[in-house]
């Protein structure tokens, strides 16, 4: 509970300075109506907001995870659904990975204000979390994110690449660097369950 009232009150004194015209760099305000409609048109989900809804459905996975012993398989289903109107879309993953469980949930979105892609990731091998971005991709090419995990050993930045075949059909690859070295973690291959 103490926390919370924390973050309540960093939040409304946040909102008191950028109210009072501190938040634009010292610049004046914009006047309301002009404020509510920027937030308007960056709240309004886009053409990128269409093509997460279009990934909605169940998909199986089958690919490899990158283990002591070289590569082995890994397979699962998951569940994306569009949350908030379609501005992010939710993925829950169920699966095996190096004959153990693995379970992750994912949410992902574009961010219209800083024109990029992000994700942020949960799973079942750890009690942290994991985020990337990356910018919006000429058409057709991959989606590439990045993003840092700090971890005890140090931080790991991790690299994941999303190659879409069709609607029914794309492949997430993910690489880590650590030592100044990168190396593939995983490809997974989605196919859309019929």
């Amino acid at each position: 509970m103490k926390t919370r009232s924390i973050v309540v009150a960093l939040a409304l004194t946040a909102g008191v300075g950028f109210v009072a015209g501190r938040g634009f760099g010292g610049e004046e305000a914009p006047a309301p109506q002009q404020m509510k409609e920027m937030i308007r048109k960056l709240a309004t989900p886009g053409p990128q907001h269409a093509e997460l809804v279009k990934m909605a459905g169940d998909w199986t996975a089958q690919g490899t995870a990158q283990g002591e012993a070289g590569p082995a398989p890994m397979t699962g289903k998951a569940s994306m659904k569009p949350i908030l109107g379609g501005r992010f879309l939710v993925q829950e993953y169920d699966g095996e990975m190096m004959g153990e469980r693995f379970q992750g949930y994912g949410v992902t979105g574009f961010d219209n204000h800083k024109k990029e892609w992000f994700t942020l990731w949960l799973d079942s091998m750890g009690t942290s979390w994991m985020s990337m971005a990356g910018p919006d991709p000429a058409e057709d090419a991959p989606l590439e994110l990045e993003g840092t995990w700090d971890t005890p050993m140090g931080p790991i930045v991790f690299r994941q690449v999303l190659t879409f075949a069709n609607d029914d059909e794309h492949k997430v690859e993910m690489w880590s660097t650590m030592g100044g070295a990168e190396s593939k973690m995983m490809e997974l291959t989605y196919t859309r369950a019929k």
